[in-house]
């Protein structure tokens, strides 16, 4: 779902606070570097500026970039990039914003390369917004072997498509390798080292943490009840089982949903700390007898949140042991967090970026969980063995959330022609993709600007046969 609302009011605050700023001296002593820095980058104000260099921060100032024009739901020519049209979009409920954070999920027709160059931007700059809760590598990355082929419809598609990186894995091999061309679209010199957003793939990542905590003894299982958790008392979730929250059955369709935020207040999902949530919207709460699929990010959150508080000054500790000891990164790897409150107010926020390598590294400690029958895998297995079909009644083939049937610790199962095959879909806005094939260890990583490339022969087809079409 596009974020345009939160970010918003981001920039509500931001200008109310640069506003105070001039008429007040603010004590700068308590702050973080990283939140001196992150302030001088996008405003450039001189007590920013000041307190930055009497700290020695080597922090750049923000450049201008061309304002973008508002329209409703269809894009117009809103300014040029190297003489190359940029399009904007908003949605139809919301006309006030400037420029959608976003782009339109289905584009017809397709975005321009700028257009694609300039919502990517965003997305990279966004990397120096949030705090976040980093893993750094540990110089002991897991190397892959390749045995490369070239394949003409790959091609063609990296050429004239949104995608930013293509990987496909079989058997101990990369086989297919590919970014999209820089000269062509301008992605921002994207190479083996640019962080990647994972939007809703990093439910899915939360989910294999989870399998961790629980492995470690921090969680009793997937049926243990969240019911020690202060955050969310006298909330729909205070008594739930955990298993019910990672399978998005927590009947809270009526209070939050993917599409409207909150419904009590009309806030996104993803905008706040789970204390904000718990004393306002959620506040008195009862879950629904009707237990269906709801899909929505704050599950999400409130389930790495709970993984947070259960671990406690073993958070980190637990991320460093999964990321560095087990997935080997290569490069940093980190989630956002809400700035500026505490740890325990739940600020955890499921979005993670990740280098291209990075992702096929998790996907691959994955597959390796499940082959070896680690606990995690045993996990993996459990989360699969109790899933649940979604009954959304959505048959397009060309989208994963359609053609996976069914859903199960915040990962999509049972895709069509596949039924009988045990295959794990990781999903997330904009076309981000991981598929893993247990049965013929598999792995598809894609990503992606946009969903304006061919998701069934690129990932479906290619996980189904082992081989993509020429």
């Amino acid at each position: 779902v596009a974020n345009m609302n939160f970010y918003y009011r981001i920039v509500c605050v931001l200008i109310a606070s640069l506003m105070a700023t001039h008429a007040l001296s603010q004590d700068m002593s308590g702050w973080s570097d990283k939140t001196v820095c992150r302030l001088v980058e996008s405003d450039g104000g001189a007590a920013y500026v000041k307190e930055a260099s009497s700290r020695g921060l080597d922090c750049k100032a923000p450049v201008e970039t061309p304002k973008v024009k508002a329209v409703k739901s269809t894009p117009s020519n809103s300014y040029t990039s190297n003489g190359r049209p940029v399009n904007s979009y908003t949605k139809k409920r919301d006309v006030t914003i400037f420029d959608g954070w976003e782009l339109p999920q289905y584009l017809k027709p397709a975005p321009t390369d700028a257009t694609l160059a300039h919502y990517f931007k965003k997305w990279l700059d966004n990397r120096y917004f949030f705090d976040s809760y980093d893993v750094q590598p540990a110089g002991n990355a897991t190397k892959f072997e390749s045995q490369l082929k070239t394949n003409t419809f790959l091609t063609d598609q990296m050429q004239t498509k949104s995608l930013v990186s293509y990987l496909y894995y079989e058997d101990g091999k990369i086989i297919h390798d590919e970014m999209a061309p820089s000269d062509r679209s301008n992605y921002i010199q994207v190479d083996d080292k640019t962080e990647l957003r994972s939007a809703s793939v990093g439910k899915s990542v939360v989910s294999y943490i989870a399998g961790h905590a629980i492995c470690e003894g921090y969680i009793g299982g997937l049926d243990a009840k969240m019911n020690d958790w202060p955050l969310i008392e006298n909330t729909l979730y205070e008594n739930q089982k955990f298993n019910d929250v990672l399978n998005m059955r927590a009947g809270d369709q009526n209070v939050v949903t993917e599409g409207k935020g909150f419904i009590k207040s009309g806030r996104w999902l993803n905008s706040k700390s789970i204390k904000a949530f718990a004393d306002y919207e959620l506040k008195g709460t009862k879950p629904s007898n009707n237990r269906k699929y709801n899909y929505n990010g704050f599950a999400t959150n409130l389930a790495m949140n709970y993984v947070i508080f259960k671990t406690g000054d073993d958070w980190q500790s637990l991320l460093d042991k999964i990321f560095q000891d087990k997935v080997k990164i290569e490069n940093k790897f980190f989630f956002f967090k809400h700035w500026r409150m505490t740890d325990e107010e739940g600020l955890g926020w499921y979005n993670f970026y990740a280098t291209r390598y990075d992702y096929l590294r998790i996907a691959k400690a994955m597959l390796d969980d499940w082959n070896n029958d680690t606990c995690v895998g045993q996990y993996l297995k459990a989360v699969y063995d109790r899933r649940l079909l979604k009954n959304h009644g959505y048959n397009d083939r060309g989208r994963m959330t359609d053609s996976a049937k069914g859903y199960g610790g915040y990962f999509h199962f049972d895709f069509s022609e596949m039924r009988n095959r045990t295959i794990l879909g990781m999903n997330g806005y904009g076309g981000q993709v991981m598929m893993i094939d247990f049965d013929n260890s598999r792995i598809v990583v894609v990503n992606s600007v946009t969903t304006n490339y061919d998701w069934y022969e690129l990932a479906h087809q290619v996980i189904k046969n082992g081989k993509l079409k020429e």
